[in-house]
């Protein structure tokens, strides 16, 4: 019966993962030509200037640079399909994205659906991330199924391209990864792996910094004897997986302080329409906004589950939770709140 049972989940998380796929590349192709949202439009427009001219530096640090490589990697595809439909015939016909429309659809597709394509990888590592540390069946399908009904999550997904998506896809990898090492006696790759991960999304949100935390306490508590050696360890990998993938932050060192810091100010300044007074009404507001996007029946399941795999383990539920709960009390600091920020807090089984 057990073996049976998942089978059933395999196949139900299957199902929810490719369900969940097909949606989002319909609502992508139908949102096309539409450039939906400002942020997609700042940093597409860099992305774009890659192909067109070659020069990697997008200029602007304000977010960092890893997504929009990602979307250049897509826009690239998207150009050479472009040539084999005889839409396009040189880089400098690709064009801008002149707000609010693309000029050619065809080259923004496949960026669209690899953030998509991302969002429902998330889903299933969840998944997965429940089941291998708590060893049920049912949350194989059930974690995914419940993100599912994120109406935030889903619009993220699909409607434009933003850091939120890449920072969730690596920060649930990191989480994945470290569920397949509890075990493990490769401690120096468990620690240059978790590293890199680390490094990674960090380079696709900066907010995202906590996500250190749960390797940290992963060390001290499956590798007391080693904490320190594989935090150093973690920490320098970390660095460098950042500085690959946000090169000019070396490079171009001075602009990328300069926007950085604007960064940091802009948060702890406020944004009209879009703060609060930090701390505890900060953090009801993001509270508030996880019950409204999941509903009361929802958001008590998530807690009554997540007092259930304490109870089950409360050192790997401590792992697992570890980032959320950072992340939360990090963002309930600052004085700005955009409601997208919460995504970070549903990296959970």
């Amino acid at each position: 019966m057990t073996n049976k049972w998942r089978y059933w989940s395999v196949f139900l998380l299957l199902l929810v993962s490719i369900a969940g796929f097909v949606i989002r590349c319909k609502l992508v192709s139908g949102s096309l030509p539409y450039c939906r949202h400002i942020d997609e439009s700042m940093w597409s427009h860099r992305a774009l200037n890659m192909l067109k001219t070659g020069d990697f530096n997008p200029h602007r640090f304000n977010k960092p640079t890893l997504p929009t490589y990602l979307m250049a990697s897509g826009f690239a595809v998207g150009y050479l399909h472009a040539c084999s439909r005889l839409e396009l015939k040189h880089v400098r016909d690709i064009g801008s994205n002149a707000y609010p429309f693309y000029r050619h659809k065809t080259v923004v597709f496949p960026a669209r659906v690899l953030y998509a394509g991302l969002s429902v990888l998330t889903l299933v590592f969840i998944g997965i991330v429940g089941y291998r540390a708590f060893r049920i069946h049912s949350i194989l399908f059930l974690a995914p199924l419940v993100l599912s009904v994120s109406s935030l999550y889903l619009h993220l997904s699909w409607s434009y391209l933003n850091v939120d998506i890449v920072g969730c896809f690596f920060a649930v990898s990191l989480l994945f990864f470290l569920c397949e090492s509890f075990d493990t006696k490769h401690t120096t790759v468990l620690a240059v792996v978790s590293g890199l991960l680390c490094g990674l999304t960090v380079g696709s949100k900066y907010n995202l910094f906590p996500i250190i935390v749960p390797c940290l306490l992963f060390f001290l508590l499956y590798h007391r004897e080693r904490w320190i050696r594989l935090s150093l360890l973690a920490v320098g990998t970390a660095v460098v997986s950042f500085v690959v993938t946000t090169p000019y932050a070396l490079l171009d060192l001075p602009t990328f302080l300069e926007h950085v810091g604007y960064e940091v100010r802009h948060y702890k300044q406020g944004h009209e329409g879009f703060d609060g007074e930090p701390g505890l009404a900060q953090f009801l507001y993001y509270v508030k906004a996880l019950r409204v996007d999941f509903g009361w029946f929802l958001t008590s399941l998530a807690v009554a589950g997540l007092l259930y795999m304490h109870r089950l383990d409360w050192r790997k539920s401590a792992v697992l939770v570890s980032f959320p709960v950072c992340f939360l009390l990090y963002m309930s600091a600052q004085r700005v709140h955009f409601v997208r920020n919460i995504v970070g807090l549903l990296i959970r089984p």
